[in-house]
């Protein structure tokens, strides 16, 4: 099946508790006027159909934008520096943010540019979670596919891929994740394990292309591809054109990070620059028996060159997203943090301080119940809206 698929790509503060509350405050709970990066933040509301909104920081919704398909969610935003946004847009639920189609939508909601899975490829292809767009004017979309493996299991795998998709939409680029399971350092129980349970076996999160750095080592070359995979516990960094694994974090029951989400390289001009951020979720994953997760999520930064966090982020057990979630490093050294589970938007400076705090006040059907969980949040200049 996996032939196919490439034959027809190439041819084209207040948070209390684990347990759920009754009542939460929402909106903008918290704001240190003076400590804070002052602008708006853009976020998935993850409604049926999702929407994607822009808050200012007093928790005011001043701008939003729909999927120009009625019916459609709008899932995974990726703001761009043009004022536009970066989406995939489906049918589903935003929870689930699954898709066949992205696109880029200007401020005012207008189609700039779209781009969907050819109609010949199965149902079972979907893209998800993350987008980039590449400095090269390409942009870079995973997504997943149902295959059979027999060096890896006799059951059907979901794997995971990157396309790499140019302006007049021809792929220009394909990795999958089956072809570079030996590069993953896994042990012969790891395998054994995923040969037994097959299934969702690696679950890619996050892609970003490694920005301008002082690093010697090659792998963090400016263009090579820093990738996130949840049920791996692992930190991959992509050779940009062979697709070889350059550089690796987890696999390896090193358990640095457990289910992690958005792993990405600060850019440079920020405190940081250099390192690679990323929202520890703290959750069950990995394939280890003797493996035991901490149940608390974390924001770590951590010096590639060495291996070593140089700065964290930790609470007690209130700060808690099982999936989901990010972290961003803003230009005053702050980090804005999304714990996703609970829809809680908030700031921090160096030292930990929480001096902005938004709960988000969409709700999401689960179950019987509500909650308001948010993917990923971004901050944004003032400057970034167009007017």
């Amino acid at each position: 099946m996996w032939r196919s698929l490439l034959a027809s790509l190439a041819s084209l503060v207040f948070i209390a508790g684990l347990q759920a509350q009754s009542v939460y405050p929402k909106g903008t709970t918290v704001w240190q006027q003076g400590s804070t990066y002052d602008g708006y933040t853009i976020f998935t509301t993850m409604e049926i159909p999702s929407r994607v909104v822009m808050i200012d920081m007093e928790g005011t919704e001043v701008h939003s934008w729909e999927s120009p398909v009625a019916g459609f969610s709008l899932h995974t935003v990726d703001p761009l520096e043009s004022g536009s946004i970066l989406a995939y847009t489906g049918t589903g639920p935003g929870i689930y943010y699954f898709a066949r189609t992205i696109g880029e939508l200007d401020f005012d909601g207008n189609v700039l540019w779209t781009w969907s899975l050819p109609p010949e490829v199965p149902q079972t292809t979907v893209l998800h979670h993350d987008s980039e767009r590449l400095t090269n004017g390409n942009t870079m979309l995973m997504g997943s596919q149902e295959i059979v493996v027999p060096s890896i299991s006799s059951k059907t795998i979901i794997d995971d891929f990157l396309i790499e998709v140019a302006p007049n939409g021809s792929v220009v680029w394909v990795w999958e994740a089956w072809r570079h399971f030996d590069e993953l350092g896994l042990s012969q129980a790891q395998k054994d394990i995923i040969a037994r349970d097959a299934g969702d076996w690696a679950h890619i999160n996050s892609v970003d292309e490694i920005p301008s750095n002082d690093h010697t080592h090659t792998a963090f070359a400016e263009g090579n591809l820093i990738v996130g995979f949840r049920n791996l516990n692992t930190i991959l960094v992509l050779d940009r054109s062979s697709g070889t694994i350059l550089w690796r974090l987890g696999a390896d029951e090193s358990h640095l990070t457990h289910g992690q989400h958005w792993p990405h390289m600060i850019e440079p001009g920020f405190p940081g620059a250099g390192n690679i951020l990323v929202f520890d979720n703290g959750a069950g994953f990995g394939y280890a028996h003797q493996h035991q997760s901490p149940n608390h999520s974390r924001v770590i930064e951590i010096d590639p060159s060495t291996g070593n966090i140089v700065w964290s982020y930790q609470e007690d057990h209130r700060f808690w997203s099982s999936y989901m979630g990010g972290a961003q490093r803003l230009p005053n050294g702050n980090t804005l943090i999304c714990s996703a589970v609970k829809g809680r938007l908030f700031e921090v400076d160096p030292a930990g301080n929480v001096v902005w705090e938004y709960m988000s006040p969409y709700n999401v059907p689960v179950g019987l119940g509500f909650d308001h969980r948010v993917y990923r949040a971004y901050r944004v200049p003032y400057s970034w809206k167009p007017r």
